[in-house]
């Protein structure tokens, strides 16, 4: 396997020069606009000036779902959409996106009712806490919305009496509970770097991340390599701002002023208390905090991920605040009463920006998660037409992307000739489906190579059927367990360091492994992937050293992980 490396990508880079459409900003909509233009043959370009999914698609719930709270605002038809775009990753991301049974605690049956009532009429009601008939109507149309395509299970209530039985430490004062079906991503992070990665053989696209956007100067846009600190100037037909909550900032150094983005901020916690990951029963438990936010908790790699905020700001470059921390286990302690969690189970948190429209709504939850391409008009008379992606969320990225190559198309006038729709995304790619096909694929996989069931059950459930690559790497010379961390090899690291766009080492450990998140840092983890890293990148003893520090700031500071 030849290795496509980010000083290959550069060189084609610089004899390009010119493209039909650049795209700012490497998130998840950047990736699928890539990704979609690639596979319809048009000469793009995707920078980032940070890593690949570094902004706020790396903060989200880790849900992918239909949206049943934007059914109170009447989205009805982003639910709709919302519903099939989930339906379509779990069929064409399987090894990453799952069922998850999601359940409602309840604690009325009427209330609600009258905001309901006044959200259809058009009026801006406030939001009050939600009783069983409101819930009850709105899981009747979540599971009518799928009647077509009904992936998965429709939804049940259980009576206060059944509910109480099952789920022993919930609050006692519920009247009943609700449960039905969405989905849940496992490595948002990596399922992005393989939206990217999926036309990375293809001669028209080029995708680079730590190369920023400048400035625009006449014709051209000014680009600047952040890790070898030299410019670059490319032309191009179309530019699509994909930079999320930096939109308007991108959008000043075209030389004009936008006011696009109202952002909100949502902040995420991960908890290691075996109690409250007990009474889950492996189940999300979608609750509502007092003062109406709705808040979610659920199983996630032995740990329980808990959240979210949704507070409006004025700056895209946010943490997760002491005050953020408090009000979501306050919130988990409505819920769980009984069950006492403390800072110190804290073992990770998050956060990240919404790129919400500007609204003059006093009530955060009430602004649209829908999307937008609004096109951009610079004062200045320009070669290429500026595009702006404006909201959107995980779930959609698929059908958004689809929207702005559409109209990219359409300014080229040229025709869509494959659709996405049904196209498998990296390691979901052959995927086996029924758990007989999963375990003749580890079997044969097994009797192929003699690894371990349980190691390459590991490897399955981190890449999917990519596992066939890194396996094909890791033969090729003699493998042993990290010694700081067993459930990572040398050469599974070194695959990822050379294979998957890596330039710093919070790259590796936040973005490309579930290192971070699951609360395995440890002073000797840094070292030992340093020193692997210096080997393969050729690093100096200064630089090594200035690439370990710089890790442990960034998962203290933006993180909370001190080490």
């Amino acid at each position: 396997m030849n290795p496509v490396t980010r000083q290959e990508k550069l060189r084609r880079l610089v004899q390009t020069k010119s493209f039909s459409v650049v795209i700012i900003g490497a998130g998840i909509n950047g990736a699928g606009v890539y990704r979609d233009c690639a596979l319809q043959g048009l000469n793009v370009l995707l920078i980032d000036k940070s890593d690949f999914c570094s902004g706020a698609s790396s903060a989200p719930s880790r849900m992918i779902h239909g949206g049943l709270r934007y059914l109170e605002n009447g989205e009805f038809s982003l639910v709709k959409e919302s519903l099939k775009e989930r339906n379509l990753l779990l069929q064409n991301a399987p090894h990453y996106v799952k069922p998850l049974v999601t359940t409602i605690p309840l604690f009325y049956k009427f209330s609600g009712i009258l905001n309901a009532v006044k959200t259809f009429l058009g009026f801006n009601a406030k939001p009050s806490a939600r009783g069983s008939y409101v819930v009850k109507l709105g899981l009747l149309l979540y599971d009518f919305f799928t009647l077509k395509n009904q992936t998965l299970p429709k939804h049940n209530f259980d009576s206060e009496k059944k509910s109480k039985e099952k789920w022993p430490q919930l609050n006692k004062n519920i009247v009943c509970t609700a449960t039905y079906h969405d989905a849940w991503v496992s490595y948002p992070e990596r399922l992005c770097l393989e939206v990217i990665e999926d036309v990375e053989s293809n001669e028209n696209a080029i995708a680079i991340n730590y190369l920023e956007f400048v400035k625009s100067a006449e014709e051209s846009i000014v680009l600047r390599d952040l890790i070898n600190d030299f410019d670059i100037k490319v032309s191009t037909k179309i530019v699509i701002n994909a930079s999320g909550p930096w939109i308007d900032f991108s959008n000043r150094k075209f030389n004009f002023e936008s006011n696009l983005i109202g952002g909100t901020k949502g902040s995420h916690l991960v908890i290691n208390n075996k109690e409250l990951y007990k009474a889950t029963k492996g189940n999300m438990i979608y609750y509502e905090a007092p003062g109406g936010r709705i808040c979610i908790l659920f199983p996630f790699m032995g740990n329980i991920i808990a959240g979210t905020t949704d507070i409006a700001v004025e700056s895209p470059n946010v943490d997760c605040t002491n005050g953020e921390i408090k009000y979501i286990l306050k919130s988990l302690s409505h819920v769980f009463p009984n069950i006492k969690i403390s800072e110190k189970e804290i073992i990770f948190h998050y956060c990240g920006v919404r790129p919400l429209p500007k609204s003059d709504s006093q009530i955060t939850g009430k602004i649209s998660r829908s999307h937008q391409c609004i096109e951009s008009e610079s004062h200045d008379a320009q070669a290429y037409k500026i595009f702006s992606l404006v909201g959107g969320k995980w779930t959609t990225f698929r059908s958004f992307s689809e929207e702005v190559t559409n109209k990219i198309l359409t300014e080229l006038k040229l025709k869509r000739i494959v659709s996405t729709e049904n196209k498998r995304i990296g390691g979901g790619k052959s995927f086996p489906i029924t758990e007989a096909e999963c375990i003749k694929f580890l079997k044969d996989l097994n009797i192929e190579t003699k690894f371990s069931d349980a190691k390459l059950n590991l490897l399955f459930e981190r890449y999917g059927t990519k596992l066939k690559s890194i396996i094909e790497y890791i033969l090729l010379e003699d493998d042993a367990p990290l010694k700081s961390l067993g459930t990572y090899s040398i050469r599974e690291i070194k695959f990822i360091m050379i294979y998957e766009n890596v330039c710093h080492l919070d790259d590796v450990v936040i973005r490309r492994t579930s290192i971070a998140i699951k609360g395995e840092c440890t002073k000797e983890l840094i070292r030992e992937i340093s020193s692997i890293a210096k080997i393969i990148f050729g690093w100096s003893d200064e630089v090594t050293l200035l690439e370990a520090d710089r890790c442990r700031e960034i998962l203290k500071n933006k993180h909370g992980v001190d080490i």
